[in-house]
């Protein structure tokens, strides 16, 4: 029949609205009963609203600064596939490092120390971040860059690369771990007679030989050197850069070299180097240059940059633990590592091979591992300050293979930076007088030498691999 007038009702408009034509919007999840009224006669229909899925995530601001002590307010926007707002969504906050920052359920973030920090909002599966660098009470971590020279190094709170760099982000709670993890760890901590010992090397400082990076500072106001019998590529051969005289190498066949050139903000590194104050030039087996700001890497090995002064073609300054880092009982970044072999591989951050030998479960270059102690139970361990320190980058940022070093009997070795940085200049490296003053607590040694032992406490098979595209922030 036609004609005839029709009243619509919703039992719950809160959920669900009707026009006057029946025309059903949906307004919250829930459910309503729809009515239509002709003549004193009735019908229903039963309607059911369901929240359009949440795509994805948006924290505001996505990047900010914090001093110690201090508050932000973040914000998370959630939407739907066709970029719509939605509203009244449930949203969790988590902090990658609750030691540098913590956030509330709110969203309020408060910093606690001085550090890169992600904090993440989360909703229905869906997730949106926001980098947040804190700095030390009074916004100023002193010296300065431009300042940086033999004697007035930089502080613990100075960070090189950029903030939201690989080098610089810690690892996030929904990391993925390689399918292959275990086969790598197992093979990674494989004891056996003549080939290691399956434990991490005791670390040596004021060995000779220390297979370590010396790391220059150089001003506008230092000298001229000119880049000469650089190897490989041959790509930097005749670029002139600012360096001074009394640099020495490290110590070992590779007799590594950085110049951190303030002057242009570009990080210089250099393999087996050579260097002629006379002449004042400098130069390697292999040269490269990378910026400061960057993100660690020579991407292009070969190219307009040089070559890599490790099989990886990381910074050479990324991933050493420094001294004042100990001291000050933070290291805000991922640590770098030699390991026995690799498979002849790289995956990201690396972008070059490093030595193969033994099998297809060696780890690859740039292989990312994360020890998985949590914050917690690092504290608990009976192990001392500086190992606690050392441990806990290791869980929050993680640690990675750079290079190789052959023939000794262990699992892995950490990077110091050099000795030998501070000796040219007839200063006492600091890690010797750190040592020295905490013999017995996982520190052996006498004299100027001395051994870090970060072995004895802690269980080693409790490592993972990390998938490189959780370390490239790709999945």
């Amino acid at each position: 029949m036609t004609g005839r007038t029709v009243t619509w009702a919703s039992s719950n408009t809160a959920v669900a609205t009707v026009s006057g034509a029946g025309l059903v919007t949906g307004k919250a999840a829930g459910s309503a009963t729809i009515t239509a009224t002709s003549e004193g006669k009735s019908g229903t229909a039963s309607a059911t609203v369901a929240n359009v899925p949440v795509a994805s995530v948006t924290v505001s601001p996505a990047t900010a600064s914090l001093q110690v002590g201090g508050t932000l307010q973040l914000a998370a926007t959630t939407k739907d596939a066709a970029g719509n707002v939605l509203t009244g969504r449930s949203i969790a906050w988590s902090s990658s490092s609750t030691a540098l920052a913590t956030v509330s359920a709110s969203g309020l973030v408060t910093a606690v120390a001085a550090g890169p920090v992600t904090v993440t909002a989360a909703s229905e599966g869906k997730n949106g971040s926001a980098s947040v660098s804190v700095t030390a009470a009074g916004g100023s971590c002193t010296p300065t860059y431009g300042s940086f020279g033999v004697g007035t190094w930089p502080a613990a709170c100075y960070q090189v690369y950029d903030a939201n760099a690989w080098i610089n982000r810690p690892l996030s709670a929904g990391l993925q771990v390689d399918p292959s993890s275990a086969a790598i760890v197992a093979e990674f901590n494989r004891a056996g007679s003549g080939w290691s010992d399956g434990l991490p090397e005791d670390k040596c400082a004021g060995c000779a030989n220390d297979y370590d990076h010396p790391i220059y500072w150089s001003k506008v106001t230092d000298l001229i050197y000119t880049l000469t019998g650089c190897g490989y590529s041959g790509a930097l051969n005749g670029i002139k850069i600012h360096a001074f005289k009394g640099m020495v190498a490290g110590g070992g066949s590779d007799a590594h070299v950085v110049v951190m050139d303030q002057s242009n903000g570009m990080e210089y590194d250099f393999w087996q180097a050579t260097i002629s104050d006379a002449a004042q030039t400098i130069g390697g087996h292999s040269c490269g240059r990378l910026s400061m700001t960057g993100d660690g890497r020579i991407i292009n090995s070969g190219g307009a940059d040089g070559d890599g002064g490790n099989a990886a073609n990381s910074g050479l300054f990324s991933g050493q633990i420094r001294a004042v880092e100990l001291m000050a009982g933070a290291i805000n970044h991922a640590i770098a590592i030699d390991t026995k072999c690799t498979n002849g591989t790289h995956v990201y951050p690396a972008t070059g091979n490093a030595l193969t030998c033994g099998g297809a479960n060696e780890p690859a270059d740039g292989q990312f591992f994360q020890l998985t102690y949590t914050d917690a139970e690092i504290d608990a361990l009976p192990v001392p300050a500086w190992k606690k320190v050392v441990l806990h980058a290791m869980h929050q940022y993680g640690f990675y293979v750079d290079d190789t070093f052959g023939g000794d009997q262990h699992s892995f070795a950490l990077h110091f930076e050099s000795d030998k940085m501070y000796q040219a200049f007839g200063f006492e490296d600091p890690f010797v007088t750190y040592a020295r003053a905490h013999v017995g607590q996982d520190i052996t040694g006498s004299g100027s030498t001395y051994y870090y032992q970060l072995a004895p406490g802690v269980d080693w098979s409790r490592i993972q691999v990390v998938k490189p595209c959780s370390i490239q922030g790709t999945c």
